[in-house]
């Protein structure tokens, strides 16, 4: 009997529809950062994007283990050199290189999550 109801729960489980997205735990640090910094930079709010940018490694370094597991090594490898980007465009106050390098951050995110 146990081992029916174990099954059903199981199946019903599986058969939900739900996707990863939907299950997904806590929101990502590093992705939140991202998100701060784009409407920073939107806002042509530098010093405040500056000081979000300088702390963009440290935040990345935390959750890096993440797309470690999820990713492989160019996705994640990519995702610092645009890190780097991100930060000069800033500390120039290019809001276009900026931007650019924010939305492939981005992408690269979604392909590690969603690949």
């Amino acid at each position: 009997m146990k081992r029916h109801f174990l099954l059903y729960l199981v199946l019903a489980l599986v058969t939900t529809g739900l996707t990863p997205t939907q299950v997904s735990a806590a929101p990502d640090p590093f992705m939140q950062q991202i998100e701060k910094i784009t409407a920073l930079v939107e806002q042509k709010n530098w010093t405040e994007a500056e000081k979000h940018t300088d702390k963009l490694p440290e935040v990345f370094k935390r959750v890096k283990w993440k797309y470690q597991l999820l990713g492989d090594e160019n996705e994640y490898e990519e995702i610092e050199k645009e890190i780097f980007n991100v930060r000069a465009a800033v500390h120039k106050k290019d809001s276009t290189q900026a931007a650019v390098s924010l939305a492939s951050i981005r992408a690269m995110v979604h392909l590690i999550y969603t690949l």
